[in-house]
């Protein structure tokens, strides 16, 4: 009994010294290779980690098999790590693809692309100051940020250059001027509430001015000027009632230029 146990274990150990140095070879191609220094490789010859896989590795829920995550790299060769339900192609959970990750898409375009609610107790923006939505504009041409814009009567959900003084149907300023850059962009794709320009609803952004009413002071309430889509101070307060863009952070003393604004619609 003694020496079946013995030859039985020196056979076993044979039979794993012959797979420790196997190599699965189909069509040419190798399928599998198990190394003597313990390094698997599943595609490839010469595996130099404990596991080394050339291509893609798939793993299926034991529960649901549609249920499926696939690490490897993309048609662009970034990295690829994706979880999905196959039966349906649709996103679970996360996406890394490249430079870019994705919660609920397969095919994040930006840095962080959420498809769905996104929750937490702070965000804090660190790469502009106001608050925006995206319109189109009117006759685009020519614009520029630091634009004043009004409410295009003409055509549903759109803007137009400000150009008339005391404009009660102003709306904001088109932002990025003076290099500080919209925080955050609102809008909804493929409806009235989208475009091309972002427009500062509220926060700090700066607006091309005028002192076609007086110089302008930190403090003073502006208004749109008869130049387009410049700013002006308020001296009739009574027409200004609808018209108020904001109010002046910065001096303007004299002609025209910038004027850091803190936007409140009035």
């Amino acid at each position: 009994m003694k020496k079946r146990t013995i030859a039985a274990a020196a056979g076993l150990l044979l039979g794993m010294a012959q797979i420790a140095m196997a190599q699965n070879v189909w069509d040419g191609s190798t399928v599998s290779t198990i190394t003597t220094n313990g390094k698997v490789g599943i595609g490839i010859a010469n595996p130099t980690a404990e596991l080394h896989v050339k291509g893609g590795l798939q793993l299926r829920n034991a529960v649901d098999i549609n249920k499926t995550v696939f690490l490897g790299y993309n048609e662009n060769g970034f990295a690829f790590l994706t979880s999905h339900d196959v039966g349906t192609n649709t996103p679970q959970n996360l996406t890394l693809n490249g430079r870019f990750v994705g919660v609920g898409t397969l095919n994040p375009q930006v840095k962080l692309h959420v498809v769905g609610t996104t929750r937490t107790d702070v965000l804090e923006i660190t790469g502009g100051s106001d608050l925006s939505e995206s319109f189109d504009i009117h006759g685009s041409d020519g614009i520029r940020p630091g634009m004043l814009v009004s409410i295009d009567p003409d055509r549903p959900g759109r803007l137009r250059v400000a150009a008339s003084a005391y404009d009660r149907t102003v709306a904001g300023i088109l932002s990025g001027a003076g290099g500080v850059n919209p925080g955050m962009v609102m809008g909804q794709k493929g409806s009235l509430a989208d475009g091309e320009h972002p427009v500062a609803l509220t926060g700090r952004v700066y607006a091309l001015a005028d002192t076609s009413a007086g110089p302008i002071q930190p403090g003073d309430l502006l208004t749109t000027s008869p130049r387009p889509g410049h700013a002006m101070k308020v001296t009739d307060h009574a027409k200004a009632q609808g018209a108020i863009i904001g109010k002046a952070m910065t001096p303007l003393a004299d002609g025209q230029g910038l004027v850091l604004v803190l936007v409140s619609l009035q």
